[in-house]
């Protein structure tokens, strides 16, 4: 007996769902009580920036609101402000109290989370700031770590 392969569920964005059909994506919505159905492609991604798109556009026009003029007005203004940089200590302060006071994380957990940023604090110092913290460069230095200050007990070593 064949078994029956089943396709991914349709999926809701604002007043617009997608589906897949047949091999490729659709976006479906009413526009004036009636039905239409447009062929996005291939990819689910595509077919939910494509959905997110148009109910951001429908939702614009029911407010009567100038779309181009809203994003030229409101998007510069949510950028993150580089006076709200963090540095990477005051960033582990934030982390390891969120885990203490919030998630009640347990000791172990918070000790090793503990162990974990210091060793990345001594990496690329206290003060740097977090934005611009080169991650890659961390994990080429950990990955290649065979001396006395290597990361042993992490887990974040390669085997």
């Amino acid at each position: 007996m064949a078994t029956r392969v089943h396709a991914p569920p349709r999926r809701r964005i604002g007043r617009l769902s997608v589906y897949f059909h047949h091999g490729q994506w659709y976006v479906y919505f009413r526009e004036q009580g009636k039905p239409k159905r447009m062929p996005v492609g291939p990819a689910q991604a595509e077919a939910e920036a494509a959905a997110s798109l148009l109910n951001a556009a429908f939702a614009a026009r029911e407010g009567r609101v100038d779309l181009q003029q809203l994003i030229d007005t409101w998007l510069p203004q949510t950028r993150p402000s580089l006076a709200k940089v963090i540095a990477l200590d005051e960033l582990q302060k934030k982390f390891l109290a969120h885990h203490e006071d919030v998630l009640h994380s347990a000791r172990g957990t918070i000790t090793r989370y503990r162990a974990a940023t210091t060793y990345l604090l001594a990496f690329a110092g206290a003060k740097t700031e977090a934005i611009g913290f080169d991650v890659d460069a961390f994990v080429r230095h950990l990955r290649q770590g065979t001396g006395a200050d290597s990361p042993v007990g992490l887990g974040v070593g390669e085997p």
